[in-house]
């Protein structure tokens, strides 16, 4: 309202606003009623005690009832107007007529005057009755003129005629000044009506956009160009701005209030409104982690190709904005990823003959110095191995086996690296104590969480300070923990950056000196195993990390040089397949050095050929996933249609949930350790034949050697063999274990020995002469349903009648076969 007003005053126009008719006519009503009771009280007693003394009684009593009614128009005040002017009329023109009858020649003013302020208080169709009114009066009158009952004239002329040209000249005039009166008015009412009506849709327009600029989510704004100052924003503003619209008087003003690192940019935009181009700005408003981000944009306002106002909008985005920073990590964590993955499967294959050279050496090796060299060398090639994983997790959500691990040994590795590599000026303290509980995890992964603490102290300490290491057990009511804390005295970490240390990429260490990942890893590893992470730092006092994982009885993994016993194959075949040249030659050295046959393919399509050609004799498939020509999974689904159940070992440099096809039953990642490979390998093989009646029923036994004699010491074993030194060398092993032994070279001598002596267990091959194994089996079955029979054979199958009794008193061995495995079979045997 404010605004159109002044508006409407430069334009000349005020006086229509500012009279209002219904104001007007108040102001003039009361005015006439005032006047009219005071004058009123003066004029009343004298007129009444003059009309009194001539005995004019008509008028003693039209001044009492007019000085009543104007009395009662004066006190009730508050009555409708058109209620007040309709009295204060009604005593006008009574007093006119009482005027009209008794006092001739000056009733003409108050009849006049009653159709003027008719006209005035009720409008021109009142003034029109009102000389209605008069021309009636005036008949009346001219009546009692006509009938002699009313003196009148001088006597020229007669009094009719008169009277007849007073009414005329009467009626004329009051007409014309009542019509003139109510045009005036009239015009003056359209004009104030016309401005009323702009004028309520101007309140309206504000209104409606007052309801807007206070519900949207933005803020409007104008913006004297020249200075810079807010003529108008909407109420946001204040919310937003942290102050009123009107405090921004320039640019500078405005300026004061965004964020110190945005301002430069701000002020380049700002500079280019101002040459009349619209742009879009982002910016912080504040400063610190109350700062709010704002989009704000800016349209330019011309006039006569001057630049005279900036109109435009702001939101504020900053939970946007945040929601978008996170989008920008996570997309640069899968950009890791994606890099991670392209280069892991040929970190790994380099990684992999490696390790698994290492694992053969190491049984080789008796020198202790070469022992500590190998295991230096291994320890490095699976912490290249553990970064790798640990990038792969990093980007892409994955984690590793958990395992038993013990997390004082971890502490004793991460403690030699860091002696060795740490500033001299920094002391490090260690208490750990000695008997701490094992936890399930990686240890790769805990190495890294040790490390990453470490070296973030070092870093706060910046080259000279404490670092103290502590591990404790700790047992409370939710179960049994193992607690992890790291302190140094360095600079600390303000509380308000709490929250966000465990962010990916943020870092406290400035540009070039930090990556942002090594927390952020540490908090995933530490989820990851279901630990607790908890910070306790403040500028000047020094940082505390503590770490609480969940401990375990089980036993944590060691390596040692009897790892493999057990793992030998006894001359199962097995395809090998991988295009990197290296890692097979490693693996089929090492499957061939404990027992297995080695067939190799360098490619899917290979893999199948040499797969056709030998799928009876094969026992197992290993095949790598990313290979040319025909990948690793396209190649299992090929060979599962040339045989079902064929067995299959993946293995993969890449993450095994990216290429791991369902048909494959282990699956291995590179690199892997020799022991891993073996016993996935003997694992997969005798489930097999447990799976296939007439393959070996049971896995090999871990008892020593001697523990088996002992077990089965001097027993009657009947061997039956057509290969004379595999004969003579069985008897012998089974006679220096104390075992009764007779060897015969075909089935039929074998029949005649089980007819005349006891034999405890029966150690057959299955292709002999005259009698083989499966008939001499039948012939003795019915006869000696409790005799043992172990079978012996080279190509990897029983006859059909033999598969049933397998598990049942009934054994089979693949040649060639162990010691061990002959005395493992025996004393498995005896037992069913």
């Amino acid at each position: 309202m404010k605004n159109g007003e002044e508006q409407s005053e430069m334009s000349g126009d005020s006086w229509s606003l500012r009279w209002d008719p219904r104001r007007w006519r108040e102001g003039l009503l009361s005015l006439c009623v005032q006047y009219a009771f005071y004058s009123g009280i003066l004029v009343y007693i004298p007129s009444v005690v003059l009309a009194y003394k001539h005995e004019m009684w008509g008028v003693v009593w039209l001044d009492t009832v007019a000085m009543m009614l104007v009395a009662s128009l004066f006190v009730f005040r508050r009555l409708a107007f058109r209620i007040r002017a309709f009295g204060f009329l009604l005593v006008l023109y009574a007093l006119t007529i009482g005027m009209l009858v008794w006092v001739l020649p000056v009733s003409g003013v108050f009849m006049m005057g009653y159709s003027v302020f008719a006209t005035l208080l009720m409008g021109r169709k009142a003034g029109y009755v009102a000389i209605f009114f008069n021309f009636l009066g005036m008949m009346a009158v001219g009546a009692w003129v006509a009938m002699g009952r009313m003196p009148l004239g001088n006597g020229l002329v007669p009094p009719t005629v008169e009277w007849v040209v007073i009414t005329a000249n009467y009626m004329i005039i009051n007409s014309l000044i009542v019509i003139a009166i109510g045009a005036v008015i009239n015009t003056l009412e359209k004009a104030w009506l016309s401005e009323q009506r702009a004028l309520d849709d101007a309140e309206e327009s504000e209104r409606r956009f007052s309801q807007i600029a206070r519900n949207i989510q933005e803020v409007f704004y104008i913006q004297d160009a020249k200075t810079g100052g807010l003529v108008y924003a909407s109420p946001l503003f204040s919310t937003l701005w942290g102050q009123e619209f009107s405090k921004i008087g320039s640019w500078e003003d405005l300026m004061r209030l965004i964020h110190p690192e945005d301002a430069e940019r701000v002020g380049l935009g700002l500079e280019e409104r101002k040459r009349g181009h619209s742009n879009e700005l982002e910016f912080r408003i504040g400063a610190g982690n109350n700062a709010v981000w704002v989009r704000d944009r800016g349209y330019p306002v011309m006039e006569a190709d001057e630049l005279v106002r900036v109109v435009g909008t702001m939101r504020e985005f900053t939970e946007q904005k945040h929601l978008q920073e996170e989008l920008f990590k996570t997309q640069r964590l899968e950009s890791i990823g994606n890099l991670a993955s392209g280069i892991a499967h040929d970190l790994n294959n380099v990684l992999s003959p490696i390790l698994m050279s290492v694992d053969v050496l190491k049984s080789r090796v008796k020198d202790p110095e070469l022992k500590g060299t190998l295991a230096a060398l291994e320890s490095s090639a699976k912490r290249g191995a553990g970064l790798i994983r640990q990038i792969l997790g990093l980007g892409k959500g994955a984690s590793g086996a958990k395992v038993s691990i013990s997390p004082a040994k971890v502490v004793d590795d991460v403690r030699k690296i860091v002696q060795e590599t740490f500033p001299r000026d920094v002391e490090l303290v260690w208490d750990v104590q000695g008997d701490v509980w094992n936890v399930m995890g990686d240890e790769v992964h805990l190495q890294q969480i040790v490390m990453n603490f470490l070296v973030n102290a070092r870093d706060a300490v910046s080259g000279k300070g404490t670092i103290q290491l502590t591990m404790r057990n700790a047992r409370e009511a939710g179960g049994d923990f193992v607690e992890l804390h790291v302190k140094d005295d360095g600079h600390g970490i303000p509380e308000d950056l709490h929250e966000k240390i465990f962010e990916p990429f943020f870092s406290t260490k400035g540009v070039g000196k930090g990556t942002g990942l090594g927390l952020s890893t540490t908090y995933s590893i530490v989820r990851q195993m279901g630990g607790e992470i908890e910070l306790k730092s403040k500028p000047g006092e020094g940082a505390l990390f503590s770490v609480r994982f969940p401990a375990t009885r089980e036993l944590a993994l060691t390596s040692s040089d009897d790892l493999h016993t057990g793992l030998r194959g006894r001359g199962e075949l097995i395809l090998l397949v991988d295009d990197d040249e290296q890692i097979v030659t490693v693996t089929k050295g090492v499957l061939e050095e404990f027992g297995y046959r080695v067939i190799t393919a360098k490619n899917g399509a290979e893999g199948v050929s040499k797969f056709a050609m030998n799928r009876d004799a094969l026992a197992l498939v290993v095949s790598d996933m990313n290979m040319p020509v025909m990948n690793g999974p396209a190649m299992i689904r090929a060979i599962k249609a040339l045989k079902a159940d064929v067995k299959v070992i993946g293995v993969t440099g890449l993450r095994d949930d990216e290429t791991r096809p369902e048909e494959c039953h282990r699956f291995l990642n590179k690199p892997f350790s020799s022991q891993l490979l073996l016993a996935n390998i003997r694992e997969l093989i005798d489930e097999s034949l447990r799976e296939t009646p007439g393959d070996l029923n049971t896995l090999p036994s871990r008892i020593s050697s001697d523990e088996l004699d002992v077990m089965t010491r001097s027993r009657k074993i009947l061997v039956v063999e057509d290969e004379l030194i595999l004969g003579e060398l069985t008897s012998q092993t089974l006679r220096k274990a104390g075992h009764k032994v007779t060897w015969v070279k075909n089935g039929q001598a074998a029949l005649e020995e089980i007819d005349s002596g006891e034999f405890d267990v029966v150690i057959s091959d299955i292709h002999l002469p005259q009698l083989n194994g499966a008939e001499l089996f039948e012939a003795v079955r019915e006869k000696r349903p409790d005799l043992k029979f172990i079978f012996t054979t080279g190509d990897h199958k029983l006859p059909e009648s033999l598969r049933s009794y397998v598990g049942k008193g009934v054994a089979a061995m693949y040649k060639p076969f162990t010691v061990n495995d002959l005395k493992s079979t025996i004393f498995r045997v005896l037992e069913n």
